[in-house]
């Protein structure tokens, strides 16, 4: 009798887990502006980790989409120039990316990308 219910709660649980990672994606595919051929074999699996575009407000209030690839910058190619950019944003009080409209092509605006956290700002 526990051996059925334990098994009962187990379908259950993953017939739950099912459903709602389907209507995440659903709702993610739904609200996610459509990317183009090549932006979309671009690091297959890092888009897979996360998304290529993701929802922002920009400086001036208005809503829009960022590129995560903007928004995570280049990458350092030592600890040391890692070290230099960090101080430059530091005292810059952070930098600023395009804001883009749905169709991730369209400039609406800016982004404000805050300095490193805990960091005093201008």
């Amino acid at each position: 009798m526990k051996a059925r219910h334990l098994a009962a709660m187990a379908a259950a649980t993953i017939v739950g887990l099912t459903a709602s990672f389907t209507a995440v994606s659903l709702l993610s595919a739904n609200a996610m502006p459509a990317m183009s051929a090549s932006e979309e074999s671009d690091d297959l699996i890092e888009s897979e980790l996360e998304p290529e575009l993701i929802p922002a407000v920009g400086t001036e209030g208005q809503r829009g989409w960022v590129y995560t690839k903007d928004l995570d910058g280049p990458t350092p190619s030592s600890p040391e120039e890692a070290l230099r950019w960090q101080a430059e944003r530091i005292e810059q009080g952070g930098r600023y990316i395009s804001l883009y409209a749905e169709d991730g092509a369209t400039v609406i605006g800016t982004f404000h990308v805050l300095a490193p956290h805990g960091a005093p700002t201008k």
